[in-house]
Order: C-alpha cells, then structure tokens, then sequence
C-alpha cells in the first residue's frame, strides 16, 4: 500500500510525516494502515477532517480519529535555542560530544572526546522512570562527515536498558529509527555512536531532528477510535470526544482489491475553529557581525475580528 504522502495543514510542518513509496514488484499491499503523529489540541479546535485522496472502484479507504491526556506523547524538535535537554557524559562513560548548538530545528553536537566512539544522553525533564514498558521511541538524526567510515549507531534507554538493535550507518543522510520499549521503565534516551578510529574529522557533527516517544495504547491516556468515515471529503469530529482532552490523532485504513493499484491519500486536513488566542515566540538570531537594529518589519494578515500584537 502506498501514497503520496500525509500531512496537516495548520501551524508549522510536522517533522515527519507521509507514507514512503516503494515500488515492489509483484503488486502492492491489499491493506494498510497509516497512523498520524499526535497533535496538540491547543493549535486547533478541529470540527473535520478531510483527505484530498485519488480512488478507483478498487479502493477502500476509511478515515477515523481518537483523542488522548496530556502525557499520551512527548516529544524534542529542538526549537528553542536552549541546549539544557543534552546530558552529554550523564552516566559517566566519558566519551561525550563536548559542545551542543540549537539551530534552524535541530541540535548539532561536536568536539568529541575519543577517536572512535561517542557516547551522549538527552532528558526528557521527566520524573526518574516515567516513561512504561510498550512506549515506542523515535529518533530523527544525521551525521554529516565527508571522511567518517565503518559507522554504527544504536538509540538506548537510560544506562543501556534497551536499544533499538543498532545498525550500520550511511554519512549525509537522515535516517528514522524507532523501537518499542519491552523490559524497563526510563525517562533519558542515550545514543552511541562507533566508527573507523581517525577518520572522524574536526568539523564533523552529529545532528539530531527531533526525539519522540509515544506511550503505548495500554496506558489508558488514549480514548477509544471514533467509527470510521466512509466520506474522506467530511469526517466529523464529535465535540465530546475532546473534552478534557488535549491531544488528537488520526489513522487511514486504506485497502484495494487489485493488487496493481492503490489508494494515492495527498493530504489530510483538521478543519475548525482556531483557539481564541495564541503566542508564537521566535528563535534567538545569532549574528555573525555586531549589527544597528533600526526597523522590525512583519507581513500579516488580519480578518476582521482578529489583531496581532509584538
């Protein structure tokens, strides 16, 4: 089953998102489920949702939705400018990455300590084992090196408790890994990385994305599934299903029954009410230069019953 792609159109992009399309020969899946990143409920006040999707006759596909507590999802985009969630030698392994810098969306970690291998952690900022057995991790990452060879990296729990499995690794490339927690409660994630002693350059970095973990269905944080709507074009979304809560996600179910086609999903849309207020707080700029700030310039939009302030 494939499609060209997942995404909701409110606020900024999502860090992932979409369904990746491999052409396999022999015909594609007869059925599949694509499952949305959670999203807050305090960027929007959905009363829809609607898919833009090409079907045939063949196709079958349902759109449904749920809605979870606060702790149902956590996650890091590295947004901030504010490099206190990196622990660096937390555990004392002694082979941290020694400098941390914040971005464009995304933590670069340098200035390691050994010649071969890196250990570092990152704290979510909750209690001591919070996170239960069954919560899924996700890792976002990239190293970018034109010199760094034989690499391997594995994403851990705590003082290594669990890992994803570790994997050999391709320089100058993003790679999504994610693994389900079976045996130990956590609240760090640590990630080790390995490669041919002296070929990691000076101005080489390890580059995170984003780091998520969702807490698993068993939890009781997640509300059961709305009944599946037929009509991509007008899923309603029942108030009710919202109260007190303060995430939402939704889930595609998509079939056919020729095994030469599938669905094509473009995007999916939360329709609704915006919240009544809101405060977008921007990154800090670093200049590279000493600079005589005179004017602060914004291009807005205001509809009649609305105002920005700066």
């Amino acid at each position: 089953m494939s499609s060209k792609g997942v995404s909701e159109f409110f606020g900024p992009p999502p860090p992932i998102g979409g369904i990746s399309v491999i052409d396999i020969s022999g015909g594609y899946n007869l059925s599949s489920t694509y499952l949305s990143l959670p999203r807050s409920l305090s960027d929007i006040i959905p009363a829809t949702l609607s898919a833009d999707a090409t079907l045939t006759t063949d196709h079958t596909t349902t759109l449904s939705y749920r809605a979870g507590t606060a702790d149902v999802f956590w996650s890091d985009d590295f947004e901030n400018g504010i490099t206190d969630e990196y622990l660096g030698d937390f555990y004392a392994w002694g082979t941290p990455f020694l400098d941390a810098e914040e971005s464009g969306g995304t933590i670069k970690l340098s200035n390691i300590t050994h010649s071969g291998y890196s250990d570092f952690w990152f704290d979510t900022g909750k209690p001591a084992l919070y996170f239960p057995v069954d919560s899924t991790i996700t890792v976002r990452y990239r190293i970018n090196s034109d010199t760094a060879t034989g690499i391997n990296i594995c994403v851990f729990t705590d003082e290594w408790m669990e890992d994803d499995g570790c994997s050999g690794y391709q320089t100058n490339e993003w790679v999504t890994t994610s693994f389900t927690t079976q045996s130990d409660t956590f609240s760090k994630l640590g990630i080790d990385v390995s490669w041919n002693a002296g070929t990691w350059s000076p101005t080489d970095t390890f580059e995170v994305d984003y780091i998520q973990i969702t807490l698993p269905d068993s939890f009781g944080t997640w509300g059961s599934w709305s009944t599946p709507c037929t009509d991509l074009t007008s899923c309603p979304v029942n108030p009710a299903d919202l109260s007190g809560k303060a995430w939402i996600q939704y889930k595609l179910d998509l079939a056919t029954s020729n095994p030469a086609t599938t669905p094509q999903i473009n995007s999916v849309t939360y329709q609704g009410v915006y919240a009544a207020t809101g405060t977008y707080q921007s990154p800090v700029q670093t200049f590279a230069q000493s600079n005589q700030l005179l004017t602060f310039n914004v291009v807005a939009t205001t509809p009649t019953g609305s105002s920005i302030s700066y």
